[in-house]
């Protein structure tokens, strides 16, 4: 356990980050799956790890694609990758004061917004009927 902890901090302090940041970019959807299998892997080792690199300036980049994964259309279950390592950055409840901030900072200043356009532009475009006092007792 010891030397699988050693080994994942020594592969982010070789920038592998940088290249899974990389690998999210790819058309291939194979690539993006294993980029995203290795930050799981990750995630399941020791969150700090990623949510250390995701609070400094080289990691928003990793952050803004997770967010793009989550709604970029792959055609496949890819989603509930993307959205498990958000969750999991994101999660309050394992998180310490300053670094919770941080991360929750950066996901709300830089996507929370793209987030919120997709839900939007998904929802009908319907007029809502405005209110003018009487019930017509149809819904």
């Amino acid at each position: 356990m010891v030397q699988q902890l050693r080994l994942f901090r020594d592969l982010m302090n070789e920038g592998i980050f940088d290249i899974i940041a990389d690998t999210l970019q790819s058309e291939d959807k194979k690539i993006v799956l294993t980029g995203t299998d290795i930050l799981i892997l990750f995630l399941n080792q020791d969150p700090n790890l990623l949510r250390s690199y995701v609070v400094r300036q080289e990691g928003i980049r990793l952050l803004g694609l997770l967010v793009k994964g989550m709604i970029t259309d792959f055609g496949e279950d890819m989603h509930c990758q993307f959205l498990e390592i958000l969750r999991s950055l994101l999660d309050s409840y394992t998180l310490s004061g300053a670094q919770r901030d941080n991360i929750i900072e950066i996901f709300y200043e830089k996507h929370l917004g793209q987030l919120i356009d997709v839900i939007t532009a998904s929802c009908p475009n319907e007029e809502v009927p405005s209110s003018s006092g009487k019930s017509s007792g149809v819904w």
